[in-house]
């Protein structure tokens, strides 16, 4: 079973997905973006099944401005009238992620994004796991929508290298 932990609107669901449907492994998301403290348990889990993604700081920060979820709720003190306080949002991406360091690998979810088949790969081969689809399952109805949706939001960021 993997633990895939992040920040809301870090790339875990998309992450979870990716690995489900290759691996055909149970996602354990109980609490996946909650600090680690707020984690019973947590040193005694094999830290080679837990996968903590973080999103850059800028991606991260533009992505919770046009959709912050349930932010609001779990994380008030990062929003204020006017709305998100950056300031205060960077302070809390910086905390969540120094604290997580310590239980597992920190993956940049913007290098999944540009290499799914070498993370899927390295996870099978760390992990012993065998590959369900003869072909690496990039997509499937909810992971097309959020690729469509992540492909156009970062071609328009020159994050592909567009200009």
């Amino acid at each position: 079973m993997f633990q895939v932990v992040g920040l809301q609107r870090s790339g875990t669901t998309w992450t979870e997905g990716i690995i489900s449907n290759n691996f055909g492994v149970g996602i354990h998301n109980s609490g996946k973006h909650r600090f680690p403290a707020e984690h019973s348990g947590l040193r005694e889990r094999r830290a080679d099944t837990r996968i903590v993604v973080r999103k850059r700081l800028d991606h991260w920060l533009k992505s919770i401005a046009r959709l912050p979820a349930t932010l609001p709720k779990m994380h008030p003190e990062i929003f204020n009238d006017a709305g998100l306080d950056m300031y205060r949002a960077a302070e809390l991406h910086e905390r969540f992620y120094k604290e997580w360091a310590e239980y597992g690998p920190i993956w940049e979810y913007e290098d999944l994004l540009r290499d799914p088949v070498g993370f899927l790969s390295g996870l099978a081969l760390a992990n012993h796991l065998k590959r369900i689809p003869s072909e690496w399952k990039l997509g499937g109805p909810t992971l097309d929508r959020m690729n469509a949706s992540k492909n156009a939001y970062y071609l328009g960021t020159g994050f592909w290298g567009a200009r």
